[in-house]
């Protein structure tokens, strides 16, 4: 009894800091949430996107192709909370939840101690890392939580046999691979690592089924999926290792060669796309496995960045690094898949460049960090215990100390400093904009506003609470994410920062929406300013003096 409630403990810590203020806490909706809400209406009403497809299992986005899982999810928080930020969230929030008791499960299968279970879900808990990403409607952290219980049916299907396991591992990988494109090649990394590992102790029978297991998931969805088109239209746009991006990073050593008429064979014996591919991949690699990645500077993109805050806890790094000696100096089958999962968690991050290091892509590193820090804790508990009461004391005095003042630290870097910090990384004008357009649209016959450096129609679209039937035709056909385009009778958006400038003269009966860094214009009024938390003007709506 004592053991469930101490679990239950660590699932409402888990809950409290990822359920608390959710709608407002990150501050603003970002792109990736408000595309994720309204394609979750739009499905609940009419089973189609909001390009109209019906029940797609990618959608299209900014010439991107991105897996529908999250927004079927959210298709019900919709129908149970209704249209709303808290609605879009809770659902990757309460995923989150589910991946510390995943991980509860998963340890204490694997290494058959109740307590290091306990203290490794509970470190999951709190992580910054997991916490930053399952409150904010990431995909990554969707596709953790599958792949999390992908891995528990396998360690139970290893160890008990029984068939079913099989067909739940399976469906597992499929909601895996819909859930989150980076998470696809660890599905295959982590198969071949049992399959190794069970060969390699002579359970050949089961190794050669997992085999065929995965030859059918390489199938079905894996091929049908690429072979589609959409599988790998993502990749395409941020991948670095391909040929083509080889061929662009080896044109200035060529031209450098040719310039010195160095011969041109030996010039493909020392820049090839072989070898600069590799290069570029370990490049990118030694960004994730680094302490300042994960203990220091953080990632990105951006949005998702709490001001001076690391991914994980200070107080982590020494336990890791007795954790990481402790492993490999008695290593187990358990333990070298702990070392594993979190090595091989930042080889699909290393395959892309794009907002890199990338803390969304490589989320999958975390659960072997959180194992072998919570090992290493208990192997410096084990080797103190013979030491003076005095000497303990102290240690776990300091530990909770430091433990205490990191977590109060990161909740107020959550609570405080994120609101207000630069916050026109995630958009926070929109829901008001949206909310002023609607009100006084009907007193002018044109309303032109500047994009903004995105693409505001899916704020209109979700804070209006657009009916996806009519959505849907105001978007399909109309949308152009590259030029200007009108948004039902009177919205234009346009391209330029400030619409209204010195070289456009006004029109009666339009307001124009500028940025907050446009320069006033003559002959004008100012109607409306619309400013984010930290009193900058996010955007200016200007009339013609009448």
């Amino acid at each position: 009894m004592r053991k469930h409630g101490a679990l239950l403990f660590v699932l409402i810590i888990a809950s409290v800091f990822r359920l608390v203020w959710l709608d407002s806490i990150p501050s603003g909706f970002d792109m990736d949430e408000v595309q994720v809400g309204y394609n979750a209406y739009s499905i609940l009403k009419t089973l189609r996107d909001e390009n109209g497809r019906l029940l797609p299992v990618h959608t299209s986005f900014f010439n991107e192709s991105r897996p529908m899982l999250s927004m079927y999810l959210t298709a019900a928080s919709i129908a149970v909370f209704d249209l709303s930020v808290f609605a879009v969230r809770v659902t990757g929030a309460a995923l989150g939840v589910t991946s510390v008791f995943l991980t509860y499960l998963l340890v204490k299968l694997l290494f058959q101690n109740y307590k290091l279970s306990l203290f490794v879900s509970g470190l999951l808990a709190i992580s910054p890392w997991h916490v930053i990403l399952t409150r904010s409607t990431a995909d990554g952290a969707i596709g953790l939580t599958f792949m999390l219980l992908s891995s528990v049916w396998l360690v139970l299907w290893i160890s008990k046999g029984k068939a079913k396991f099989l067909f739940l591992i399976y469906l597992s990988w499929v909601m895996t691979f819909f859930a989150y494109i980076g998470a696809r090649p660890i599905i295959f990394l982590h198969a071949v690592f049992w399959i190794i590992a069970l060969a390699a102790t002579g359970d050949r029978k089961k190794a050669g089924t997992l085999t065929i297991l995965v030859l059918i998931f390489a199938i079905l969805p894996t091929y049908l999926t690429v072979r589609s088109g959409e599988g790998l239209a993502r990749y395409q746009q941020i991948g670095n290792i391909t040929w083509k991006a080889a061929e662009a990073r080896l044109a200035v050593p060529f031209l450098e060669d040719g310039q010195t008429r160095f011969p041109l064979l030996a010039t493909r014996l020392f820049h090839n796309k072989l070898e600069n591919s590799l290069r570029e991949f370990l490049r990118e690699y030694t960004k994730y496995v680094n302490g300042n990645f994960l203990f220091i500077q953080g990632g990105f993109p951006i949005r998702y960045v709490i001001p001076e805050q690391s991914l994980e806890y200070w107080f982590e790094v020494p336990f890791f690094l007795i954790g990481l000696f402790t492993l490999l100096r008695r290593p187990s089958r358990s333990g070298i898949f702990a070392i594993f999962w979190f090595m091989a968690g930042a080889l699909p991050a290393a395959l892309t460049t794009e907002d890199s290091p990338n803390l969304q892509r490589s989320v999958f590193m975390l659960p072997g960090l959180q194992i072998i820090t919570v090992i290493g804790a208990a192997a410096l508990a084990n080797a103190i215990r013979k030491r003076s009461i005095v000497m303990k004391r102290l240690l776990a005095a300091g530990f909770l100390i430091l433990g205490s003042w990191e977590v109060g630290r990161f909740v107020h870097q959550s609570v405080i400093h994120q609101p207000i910090h630069e916050p026109w990384h995630r958009n926070v004008q929109f829901p008001q904009i949206v909310a002023y357009v609607t009100e006084v649209e009907k007193n002018y016959n044109k309303v032109v506003i500047s994009k903004s450096g995105t693409e505001p129609y899916l704020y209109f679209l979700f804070f209006g609470k657009v009916d996806p039937t009519v959505g849907q035709q105001m978007v399909i056909g109309k949308r152009d994410v590259e030029g200007d385009w009108d948004f039902g009778d009177k919205v234009k958006f346009s391209r330029e920062a400030c619409p209204l400038n010195d070289t456009t003269p006004p029109e009666s009966g339009t307001l124009y929406g500028n940025v907050g860094e446009c320069a006033p214009v003559s002959e004008t009024e100012i109607t409306r300013e619309i400013l984010r938390p930290d009193n900058t003007v996010a955007m200016r709506f200007v009339k013609k003096k009448e």
